[in-house]
This record gives structure tokens, C-alpha cells and sequence, in this order.
């Protein structure tokens, strides 16, 4: 065939090879190459088992493998650490820096805060230590401030959470205290702020405010002077600059009857606070014992024209030595000022009743002591104010007779409260005098009601003047004298 016709003619099938060959034709070689036997392969040949120093390599390189990853996640870990621990550092000094800003500019309006007391604008000085006290609650004079202004616009419970704030941001802040000790003397339970106050000293024996707030309690409730004395020389040992301290030394010289020597450790406690009312209210008590009242009064008058102003109890205590010489109503001024900061002062109230009595105003001076009977029922120097006010007094629209009547009353009421015999003898005088001059006033009406009654008499007959002619005051009046808070 040629090349041509052999190109061109289909392709015929190719040749393939069947492999049919015996097993024992081929080595064992060439059987396992090739999967035409029907026989299964031989098992391949078993691995020869590791040698201690293989096993030993293995397990050293595993071990150096995990000691290693450890090490990468401690590294991480600590690296992790480290970061957090520098961030927080900075952060920490980032609030150091801030606390400190905030220090420097409360401190700073506390300065402007009492250039506006001392200028005696309050509202701007009250703005300003209420920034403080948000800004930086742990500054305690922001508190204090706030509370002696609270007190001055007659707000005490609001005054009493400033001061409780103030002993939350500095516990042994003296005057915080000791305003406490004059609220708990105000509502007559030194016992009970005694014992609180001696507890609290139980677990904090070297506060020395609390050591002060004991002995301003001891002094009140006249006990133990010579252990006031003793604590208060410990105070000024330890800080000779202690106003606190001086006073409540001051004050239990002055109640053994040591004034000059008073006098002269307050002279002290002026010069270093010279802000404080309580040491002027002091040497004012020590100048009138001395029986020196212009100074007395004059001391008293620098303490109620302080910048912040000052206590009801020093108010009623200028309002006394007003009433003393004679001057009503610069007293009526005074005991009107100590109600508006202690509504509830009993004593003021019946000192406003004798300053009203005073300039004549019997209607008012009787409204003044009911109000103090209103606050405390029985009460002795109301009970009494008003027996001499009715027995004395002139009131247009009470006829005298059932005036008087109301005299007795109220004395009967007064020896029901069981008074010292002193007074017992003074006012049983006071109700003789009273029983006479209803005797004579009911003649009088007697009188009347029988002229009244009677025929009228002849034209030409006289006509008979009554035979007792009426006593409209007592021959011995009382003094009454203010009762002094």
C-alpha cells in the first residue's frame, strides 16, 4: 500500500497487551509493582523501636518547645502588664494634676469667698463656697461656711447637714464640732452629745476637736472643771494656737470667778481669730461679772457687726444689757434678731415680752409670753413675766377686774412648777397684793351696781362721794428682770 492510501485509511484499532502472565514468572519485586496477581501485598516491614537517647531527645526538645511558647505568652502577659500599669499610672497622674488644679483654684476662691464675708455680701460669698464644696468636697471650711450662713438665714437643719459634711471631709475640724455641741445645747441634751462625743474619743483618742467639744459639754454642765482644765492646757501644749482650747479655759477661770484671768487668755484667742463671736460673747460675760457694762456692751456690739454676723445666743445677750440700762427698744431689736435665727429660743421670747412691757406695750409683751408658753407649757419665767405684766400693766379693752384675776392665775400657775423658796415668798407677795386690789375693785363695782339701782335723790339733797377710792396701781410694784439665757 502506499504511504498515501496508509495516511488516509482509517485507523485500525491498536494492539494492546493482556498481561496473563503466572506468578512465578516475575521476582517478588516485580509482583508487589503490580496488582494483576490476586494475592495480597506482604505487610510492610515493622519499624525498629526508638532508642532511650532518642526518647530522651524527643522529650527535651518538646519540654525547650513549651518553655518556650511559655516564655513568649509570659513576655506578652507581662508586656500587657506593663502597658496597663503605665496607662493607669497616667492616669493617676493625670487626676494627681487635676485634684491639684482643682485644690489651687478652690483655695483660691475660698480667699475671694472671705474678702465677700468681710465686705458683708453673703449671697456672693455663699455662691462661691458652694463651688468649693462641689468642686472639692474634701476642703471642711466650705462646709463650715456654709453652714454659719445657713444659720444666719435661720435655716438650722440645713446648717447642721453643712456641718455634719465638714467633719466627712476633716473628722477633727474643731469648729464643726462645736457647732454641733451648740445645736445639742440648744435642744437642752448636753448629756446626750456627752456620751456620743466620749464615745467617739473611745476609738480616736488623740482628736483634739473632740477633746475640745467635750470640755465646751462639761463646761456647760458645770462638771469636772479641773479635768477641763487639765484637757484644755493639753490642747494648747500641742498647738498654742488653739482658740478653741483657750476658750473652754477661759470659761471654766471665769465660772470659779478668775475674770481678769479670763479676760486675758480671750484677749489672746481675739488676736488670733478675730472673727470669732464666741470669744468676744466671752469677754463680754467676764466684763459685766466685773460689774464694767459699757465695755461689756461695747465688746458685744463689735461681735454682732462681724462680717458673717453672729449667734442668737449673743443677740439675746446684748438684748440683756440694753434692757439693764433702760433701752427697749434697742433690747426689742436685739431679742427680735436672736428669734430669727433660733425661732424655738424660749429665752428670747420672754426677754421680748419684758423689752415690749417696757415701752408700754402690755398687748404685745402678753402675745409675746403666750407665744412662750406655746413653745414650752408652764413655763416658770412666763408663768411669772405674765402675773406681774397683768397685775401692772393698763389694757384698754380687759376690764381691771378679770385683769387682775388673770394676775393670780398666772402666779398660782408659777408656784405649781415648784420655784425655790425665794420665790415662793416674793410671789405669794405679789398675790397678797393682787387679792387686795380685787377686794377694792370689786367694792366698786358693788358700788356702782347699788348706785345704779338706787332712787335718784332729792333735788336739794348732796350727793355722796364713794366712800374707798380705787387703787389702780399696787403700792410696792415688782422689778421684773429679764431671765438671762
Amino acid at each position: 500500500m502506499s504511504l498515501h492510501a496508509h495516511l488516509t485509511s482509517p485507523r485500525a484499532p491498536r494492539p494492546t497487551l493482556t498481561l496473563a502472565l503466572s506468578c512465578g514468572l516475575y521476582g517478588l519485586g516485580a509482583l508487589s509493582a503490580l496488582s494483576g496477581c490476586g494475592a495480597p501485598p506482604p505487610p510492610p516491614p515493622t519499624p525498629s523501636a526508638p532508642t532511650p537517647a532518642q526518647l530522651k531527645a524527643d522529650a527535651e526538645a518538646k519540654a525547650k518547645a513549651e518553655a518556650e511558647a511559655k516564655a513568649r505568652a509570659e513576655a506578652r502577659a507581662e508586656a500587657q502588664a506593663e502597658a496597663e500599669r503605665r496607662e493607669a499610672e497616667a492616669q493617676e497622674s493625670r487626676a494627681e494634676q487635676a485634684q491639684e488644679e482643682a485644690l489651687k483654684e478652690s483655695y483660691a476662691l475660698l480667699i475671694e469667698a472671705r474678702a465677700l464675708m468681710s465686705k458683708g455680701e453673703l449671697e456672693g460669698a455663699q455662691k462661691v463656697y458652694e463651688r468649693v464644696a462641689a468642686r472639692t468636697p474634701s476642703i471642711p471650711e466650705a462646709h463650715y461656711n456654709l453652714g454659719v450662713l445657713a444659720e444666719r438665714a435661720s435655716l438650722p437643719q440645713v446648717a447642721r447637714g453643712h456641718y455634719e459634711a465638714a467633719l466627712t471631709a476633716k473628722a477633727n475640724f474643731s469648729q464643726a464640732w462645736l457647732a454641733l455641741v451648740r445645736f445639742a445645747l440648744r435642744a437642752d441634751d448636753a448629756r446626750g452629745a456627752l456620751s456620743l462625743v466620749e464615745g467617739r474619743l473611745q476609738s480616736d483618742p488623740e482628736n483634739i476637736a473632740l477633746m475640745n467639744a467635750r470640755c465646751r459639754l462639761l463646761n456647760a454642765l458645770g462638771e469636772r472643771r479641773d479635768e477641763v482644765v487639765r484637757v484644755a492646757k493639753l490642747a494648747l501644749r500641742q498647738d498654742e494656737q488653739n482658740t478653741p482650747a483657750m476658750i473652754n479655759l477661759a470659761t471654766a477661770y471665769a465660772s470659779e470667778g478668775k475674770h481678769e484671768l479670763a479676760i486675758a487668755i480671750l484677749e489672746n484667742a481675739k488676736a488670733l481669730d478675730k472673727n470669732n463671736p464666741e470669744v468676744y460673747a466671752r469677754i463680754a460675760q467676764s466684763q459685766a461679772a466685773l460689774g464694767d457694762e459699757l465695755p461689756a456692751r461695747l465688746t458685744l456690739e463689735e461681735a454682732v457687726a462681724l462680717p458673717q454676723g453672729s449667734s442668737a445666743e449673743i443677740h439675746n445677750q446684748l438684748g440683756l444689757i440694753y434692757h439693764r440700762a433702760g433701752d427697749y427698744p434697742s433690747a426689742e431689736l436685739q431679742f427680735k434678731r436672736a428669734l430669727e435665727l433660733w425661732p424655738q429660743m424660749i429665752e428670747a421670747q420672754v426677754n421680748l415680752g419684758n423689752a415690749l412691757k417696757g415701752q408700754q406695750r402690755f398687748g404685745e409683751a402678753s402675745d409675746a409670753f403666750t407665744q412662750a408658753l406655746s413653745m414650752r407649757p408652764q413655763f416658770p419665767p412666763a408663768l411669772y413675766n405674765l402675773g406681774i405684766l397683768y397685775l401692772d400693766g393698763t389694757f384698754s379693752d380687759l376690764p381691771k377686774l378679770d385683769q387682775l384675776k388673770r394676775s393670780l392665775e398666772h402666779f398660782n400657775a408659777f408656784l405649781a412648777t415648784q420655784p425655790t423658796q425665794e420665790e415662793v415668798t416674793l410671789v405669794e407677795g405679789f398675790i397678797k397684793e393682787c387679792n387686795r386690789l380685787i377686794e377694792v375693785q370689786t367694792k366698786i363695782l358693788e358700788q356702782q351696781r347699788a348706785a345704779a339701782s338706787a332712787p335718784p335723790p332729792p333735788v336739794d339733797a348732796p350727793v355722796d362721794a364713794p366712800v374707798d377710792a380705787p387703787v389702780d396701781a399696787p403700792v410696792d410694784a415688782p422689778v421684773d428682770a429679764p431671765v438671762d439665757a
